[in-house]
């Protein structure tokens, strides 16, 4: 296990959901069945592999030295570290199995927007001005929509989980942790 626990300005981490296990992926072969049509963010997998590794980047607005630390209440953004791409959420379309807002991948390198603003959160006390911690169970709140990131053990096509944005971040849905060792 790394020594430094954490969590800073380009730090590249996986998110496994806690009450189910499975960590956060996407891939450029899953893609919305509905909705945006862009590409899925799913949960999947016991293992971290190369397809959980998301690097954590500065809201768009701000310009961070990288290494800065990371304090709960900061706008971040989580880039895949294969596709380049941004976890997004959006209002108006729905993750067809729950209801709730869909969340996808966006942009890239070049093609960012606040819909890719996610809060940090430390489960169950928010812990904001804190420093974010490798050992802390956290919320990723969606700064839009103000709904948080959860997921379901809900089968989708294979052996996929259905990934949303819903409730206010108390549920036990509702909490990842992070895996440095990816």
């Amino acid at each position: 296990k790394p020594s430094d626990t954490t969590v800073k300005i380009g730090t590249i981490l996986a998110l496994k959901h806690v009450s189910t296990g499975q960590h956060l992926r996407t891939d450029r072969s899953h893609s919305t069945e509905s909705g945006s049509n862009q590409q899925l963010a799913y949960a999947h997998g016991w293992a971290v592999d190369e397809l959980d590794r998301w690097q954590v980047l500065p809201a768009n607005t701000e310009t961070p030295t990288p290494g800065s630390i990371i304090s709960y209440g900061m706008q971040v953004r989580l880039r895949h570290f294969e596709t380049g791409r941004h976890l997004h959420s959006h209002y108006g379309f729905v993750e067809p199995a729950t209801g709730q807002n869909e969340v996808t991948v966006y942009g890239d390198q070049t093609q960012s927007d606040e819909n890719d603003h996610w809060v940090v959160e430390r489960w169950g006390s928010g812990a904001y001005g804190q420093t974010w911690k490798a050992t802390d169970p956290v919320v990723l709140r969606h700064y839009v929509s103000g709904m948080v990131l959860c997921s379901r053990d809900l089968p989708m096509t294979g052996d996929i989980q259905p990934v949303m944005c819903s409730g206010a971040g108390h549920a036990e849905d509702d909490k990842w942790r992070v895996v440095l060792d990816c």
